[in-house]
């Protein structure tokens, strides 16, 4: 019966990770883009509502690197390649080449960053290299919620999640 149990398990992590990588590798040769433009950014403009000019261009991440002084660029379009980074809040406000977000780069060293939490070519990309450790932590959580206030507005959980973190934390410290 155990050997019957182990080998469920181990197919089925196996068909697991077969259909995702199918639906990665499916996406990227077929360079469907994602709903949120992470990895082909497309949009509409112009004033002439009878021909309005499409803009496109594949989202590239900037792999550079810095030897002393000089700093040396490669770019890694999502067409050919996954790279995730880890994920933080940037202030874009007056930086103007965020505009386009074509490309995007590793977090500086002073960014704060979201622990556990990865950006990517696609959301799935990210998703599947994040741990999702912010969300077992109260500072974490409410950096988030001080980040996007109408969370708060609209769901009435921040409090339940603080509760239940402080009791687990109580209740490892007494283990």
């Amino acid at each position: 019966m155990n050997a019957i149990s182990e080998f469920f398990n181990s197919s089925a992590s196996t068909q697991i990770i077969s259909f995702l990588n199918y639906i990665r590798a499916t996406t990227q040769a077929n360079f469907v883009v994602s709903a949120l433009n992470t990895n082909f950014l497309i949009k509409f403009h112009g004033y002439n509502i009878e021909k309005p000019e499409l803009y496109k261009e594949e989202i590239r991440y900037d792999k550079k690197t810095v030897n002393g002084s000089t700093t040396n660029r490669e770019y890694i379009g999502c067409s050919s390649s996954n790279p995730t980074t880890p994920a933080g809040f940037l202030d874009i406000s007056n930086d103007s080449r965020y505009d386009q977000r074509s490309e995007w780069s590793k977090p500086d060293p002073n960014m704060l960053l979201v622990s556990g939490f990865f950006t990517g070519c696609t959301p799935l990309d990210a998703i599947l290299q994040s741990s999702l450790d912010c969300l077992y932590t109260s500072e974490c959580l409410e950096l988030l919620m001080n980040k996007f206030p109408d969370i708060k507005k609209h769901v009435n959980i921040y409090n339940t999640l603080l509760s239940f973190l402080h009791i687990v934390v109580c209740l490892f410290r007494w283990a």
